[in-house]
């Protein structure tokens, strides 16, 4: 089954509208969430192995492809299982706590007598008396089921759901100082906002409670469409469905911003030039010879890279106001790089036959 957008693309000039600001940046390595506290205050920040990074600045990409190659997976049979909001069988995206090489967040606070010690009675975590830093979800803006989870002695330890009403149970524990990852999991392909705060106390045995924290943004994507979005719409406004999502035309040139993602150019400009290219990127309507034959053709960028999430099918008819259907003969196909390649499609029907031939281009991407 194939949720489906689609649109028909004619040739032509297009018109620029509104102009928006630059997008997030990819962070595909191991990245650690730093809640600090001092002045009597908590501040947040990403460090990287390289240095530290603004929240707000980046997103942390899943790729939609099976593991190893990607962080694809497959649910698992059981109710233990639950929590990841899919039913058994479907998808399911997780970064795991293990280091694959690629997006890899966890969490770290270097600071040494900042936090006092104390026995927590939340039952997932040790009697031992530890400097506790708690990190609680407050919300979480997406298309899918988000959690957090890790294993212990072999079993399931759920730390956040979304698959039930977020609530106090919703919460992190790592101890101060301290570096720690868990398993980050998301139901669907998109861009999500995980938005999370954090607590701890100043003083040994659970007393002088630190305030509570701000809370913190961190952003994830997953799948080619939602790392596009990603890079090219801010904070601001990434998560806006009616800027930043896929049905939506934010420089108002008549393409949406799939369509923008399918053929390679710029949702926030009007420019009808393929980004990375330089050239025109609306299907070309053309006449090409095949076997001593004319017939009507149209030439347009597709890409081909693993976790594009996105599908092409050309379509005739011969009216505007008639049926429509998949068909043609792939007359000539240009490799350009590793993510594109610049295909050419011919009708059916010869030029000689004089029968009205009208094309479009098709745009799909799969259904989570």
């Amino acid at each position: 089954m194939m949720k489906q957008l689609r649109q028909a693309i004619v040739a032509g000039g297009l018109t620029a509208g509104t102009v928006a600001a630059s997008g997030l940046s990819p962070l595909a390595e191991h990245v650690d969430v730093v809640p600090s506290y001092g002045d009597g205050g908590w501040s947040w920040h990403l460090e990287t192995n390289t240095g530290v990074v603004d929240p707000e600045t980046v997103y942390l990409p899943l790729r939609d492809l099976d593991f190893q190659d990607g962080e694809r997976y497959v649910r698992p049979s059981g109710t233990t299982w639950e929590f990841l909001g899919v039913d058994a069988g479907e998808p399911v995206w997780i970064i795991s706590s293990s280091d694959f090489g690629y997006t890899w967040p966890g969490f770290q606070n270097a600071q040494t007598g900042v936090f006092g010690s104390y026995v927590e009675t939340d039952p997932r975590v040790s009697g031992v008396a530890q400097p506790w830093i708690r990190v609680s979800l407050v919300e979480v803006e997406g298309p899918g089921e988000f959690s957090m989870y890790d294993f212990e002695a072999g079993s399931v330890v759920v730390w956040m759901s979304t698959v039930d009403e977020i609530d106090s149970t919703d919460v992190f524990f790592f101890a101060s100082p301290g570096h720690s990852h868990v398993y980050w999991s998301f139901g669907a392909r998109g861009v999500y906002r995980v938005r999370m705060k954090a607590d701890g106390y100043l003083g040994d045995g659970a007393t002088d409670a630190a305030p509570t924290s701000d809370p913190v943004d961190v952003y994830f994507t997953v799948g080619g469409f939602a790392e596009w979005r990603a890079g090219h719409f801010p904070a601001e406004t990434v998560m806006d469905e009616s800027l930043a999502g896929a049905g939506a035309d934010p420089d108002e040139d008549g393409r949406v911003n799939l369509l923008e993602y399918a053929f390679g150019t710029d949702p926030a400009g009007g420019s009808p030039m393929h980004e990375e290219f330089g050239e025109a990127s609306a299907p070309e309507v053309m006449i090409v010879e095949d076997g001593g034959e004319h017939y009507p053709a149209l030439r347009f960028f597709r890409r081909i890279h693993e976790d594009a999430g996105v599908s092409y099918g050309v379509e005739w008819s011969d009216g505007l106001a008639g049926e429509w259907s998949e068909g043609g003969v792939e007359a000539d196909t240009e490799a350009l790089d590793e993510n594109w390649e610049r295909v050419t499609v011919r009708s059916d029907a010869t030029v000689s036959s004089g029968a009205a031939c009208f094309g479009r281009v098709r745009v799909e991407t799969p259904a989570n």
